[in-house]
């Protein structure tokens, strides 16, 4: 339900509601193998469908928060044959009239100049942003922290030489939150890693009676390959413990790609997953607090 939810719309909110359905589904299995209440059989039924079947992806997800704000754009401009149109203040309703306060000319000819910036200008401008939010989704959780206050800064700052607001003014209502969504996908991502090795460890302990000595042992008769932390482009940290419930500890270093020991925040372990959890680690086993 998760993934053609994700996929039946490719719009960041309907991926956003596909992570939240799959990462509750995550949660109970993940659940479900520190209660040991899963046989083999069905963490290699359930391995095997997380194998098979992916998230629409993010790149494909952005094409269409594309392809819906130049919808928006053209439905809201005038054209003078040249792409320098002007924008029609009545249709504004359908954005829920966050522009009302600028009116058309006394005139009442709808394609005057008024002080919103042009077609072009806004166009222009959009493919800027777009730059932005792709370098966004391409660069590593890390890397993105300055990124992310680059593309707020650039949707807040006003250009010079428009009177009142410039073509970021409609472009902020048309962006979506993608900083909240990107921290969600990588989320997601680590999840659904942390879930497949959980589970790959399950195999190997009903095969051979132990927890593995490392990860690399599951791969590849549990697992084609071992995933990665997207947070730090590594192996999750793993080592057998005999003192842990499921005799083995797994975690991930969190944002700062620092191992502090598997330490979680007082708070929650999602701390160790943006700014504020630095020093921490987000814990799957012994589950944290």
């Amino acid at each position: 339900m998760a993934r053609r939810v994700a996929a039946a719309h490719p719009a960041l909110i309907c991926r956003l509601v596909g992570i939240a359905v799959e990462s509750l589904s995550l949660d109970r299995v993940r659940e479900a193998i520190l209660a040991r209440q899963l046989t083999p059989e069905t963490a290699a039924a359930v391995l095997s469908i997380l194998e098979d079947h992916v998230l629409l992806p993010l790149d494909a997800t952005l094409d269409g928060e594309l392809l819906m704000r130049l919808e928006t754009i053209d439905g809201l401009y005038t054209d003078d044959g040249q792409g320098d149109g002007r924008l029609v203040i009545n249709r504004l309703d359908n954005l829920g009239g966050s522009a009302a306060p600028v009116s058309p000319s006394a005139s009442g000819n709808e394609r005057t100049h008024n002080r919103f910036a042009s077609k072009r200008q806004v166009h222009a401008r959009d493919a800027e942003l777009d730059g932005i939010m792709r370098r966004m989704a391409s660069a590593s959780p890390h890397e993105r922290t300055s990124l992310g206050d680059e593309l707020e800064h650039e949707l807040a700052r006003r250009a010079p030489l428009i009177p009142i607001g410039s073509s970021n003014m409609l472009l902020s209502v048309l962006y979506p939150a993608i900083g909240r969504a990107l921290q969600a996908d990588d989320q997601h991502a680590l999840h659904l890693a942390a879930t497949r090795i959980m589970l790959a460890i399950e195999l190997h302990r009903a095969q051979h009676d132990a927890v593995p000595p490392t990860l690399d042992a599951l791969a590849p008769d549990s697992l084609p390959s071992i995933p990665l932390d997207p947070f730090r482009d590594e192996h999750l940290i793993y080592r057998p413990d005999p003192d842990s419930p499921l005799g083995y500890t797994l975690y991930s270093a969190g944002l700062d790609r620092t191992d502090d020991g598997g330490r979680p925040h007082p708070e929650s372990a999602h701390r160790a997953l943006n700014r504020t959890g630095p020093g921490t680690d987000f814990l799957y086993v012994p589950p944290a607090r």
